[in-house]
Order: C-alpha cells, then sequence, then structure tokens
C-alpha cells in the first residue's frame, strides 16, 4: 500500500505567479458553463484554462506554506 503523501494531486496553477489560488469565473459571458473561464486571484490574470500540476501531498502543503509566508510578507509592507 502506497504512503498517503506519495499520493500525486492534480491541481492548476497561474502560468504568471505560479499560485495555486485559481477559480472558475461565473459571470455574464460564462452563462451556462458555455464559455469556461478560470482566474488566479493572487494576480487577476483570467484565461480559459491553467496549466495542470501533478504534486505529491508533502509538495503541495510545502508550496503552500511558502505562498502564506509570501502574502503575510506582502501585507505587511
Amino acid at each position: 500500500m502506497a504512503n498517503k503523501k506519495d499520493k500525486k494531486i492534480r491541481v492548476m496553477f497561474c502560468p504568471k505567479c505560479q499560485s495555486f489560488n485559481v477559480k472558475y469565473v461565473h459571470g455574464l459571458g460564462n452563462i451556462f458553463g458555455i464559455i469556461p473561464r478560470q482566474q488566479c486571484l493572487d494576480c487577476n490574470l483570467v484565461a480559459m484554462a491553467f496549466p495542470i500540476l501533478e504534486v505529491t501531498e508533502s509538495e503541495l502543503k510545502k508550496k503552500v506554506k511558502q505562498m502564506k509566508a509570501k502574502n503575510k510578507a506582502r501585507k505587511k509592507k
């Protein structure tokens, strides 16, 4: 049986700022899901699709921790 931390997770990320904070955007141009769009909530980049990265749980937790530290430093400025 594989270790839980070795499990691969697929996550979308922003190609501009490398953030995992990517969400689907719903609006008038996206009625009924005909034109799906995604937006990075950190740099506001909007695209039809963002790249998908396969990482292990431990790698993802490490990256999220780094992002939180970066955001905290940004807020202090």
